[in-house]
């Protein structure tokens, strides 16, 4: 696994994985950036003439979502790469990718999810969080074509890669 690979899981795994703070004047989430391609999932799916403006806002916040903390991630990601690649074993360094991933993956399962307006902020898992709004399809109508690209892309240059080298 080369440094650019290793870049670029990371980066997408902290961004459907990590719970960042989103403020909307009185309302306060801890959700990820999927979180809002959850909402303009369900909002295409659920579409109505009434929607419109509902589904602008989610692709606002997605946008906004992505640009603050996209910076965050994709830094961290870079320099969690660097110091991956430094190390000499291929195995090695497999495994604790796999072990981050992993690691990043089972906050999905934690109740470190939440929102909240004049009241506190509900906790819960991400499940909790989308399951009642969107319905029990929108996480895997979200993870899966998710992930499906990135690993595609990786195949697709890991095999390019081996073609030329």
């Amino acid at each position: 696994m080369d440094y650019t690979a290793i870049k670029w899981i990371l980066f997408v795994t902290l961004l459907l994985t990590v719970p960042a703070v989103l403020f909307l004047i009185q309302v306060v989430f801890f959700v990820p950036a999927i979180f809002f391609l959850a909402g303009i999932i369900g909002m295409v799916a659920k579409f109505s003439s009434g929607s419109l403006g509902e589904l602008g806002a989610f692709i606002a916040f997605f946008g906004v979502h992505l640009l603050v903390f996209g910076s965050l991630y994709y830094g961290l990601s870079v320099l969690l790469a660097k110091l991956i690649s430094a190390v000499p074993s291929p195995a090695v360094r497999a495994t604790i990718v796999v072990s981050l991933v992993l690691g990043l993956g089972t906050l999905i399962l934690m109740p470190v999810y939440g929102g909240g307006g004049h009241q506190p902020v509900k906790w819960g898992t991400l499940f909790s969080l989308l399951e009642p709004t969107y319905g029990p399809a929108v996480i895997p109508l979200v993870y899966v074509p998710s992930i499906a690209v990135v690993a595609v892309l990786l195949i697709r240059r890991h095999l390019k890669l081996r073609r030329t080298a």
